[in-house]
């Protein structure tokens, strides 16, 4: 994987910011790339729900592909991505889970989840 710039990480959150709102989400640079210097391992994402909105995960996911951005690994709390080459861990605050449980592996587990 590439290591990952302040800018990388703009770029994306950007790129982000405009589809994000169309699930119920909002998205926050946070972690290395946002408060250390130089290249790093990964851009850390927050991603959050809008007031009293729900998050929409499965039709987020699909949007986030169209865009460029894979999705392979959800653990809850920490989504897994690649974008560009780069590594990115989506975290998302109010999901439960920990390392080692799966609750997405695939885009077709996506969009299953839709129709949940």
């Amino acid at each position: 994987m590439k290591k990952a710039t302040q800018a990388d990480a703009i770029e994306l959150c950007k790129i982000l910011s405009h589809i994000t709102p169309h699930y119920g989400a909002y998205v926050a640079l946070t972690g290395g790339c946002l408060y250390e210097e130089g290249a790093r391992k990964d851009m850390d994402i927050l991603i959050y729900r809008h007031r009293d909105k729900k998050i929409k995960w499965g039709r987020l996911w699909l949007a986030l592909a169209d865009a460029g951005i894979e999705m392979y690994y959800d653990h809850g709390w920490c989504k897994k991505a690649r974008w560009k080459g780069f590594s990115i861990d989506f975290f998302d605050p109010e999901s439960d889970g920990e390392y080692g449980e799966q609750v997405f592996d695939s885009v077709t587990d996506a969009l299953l989840d839709i129709f949940r």
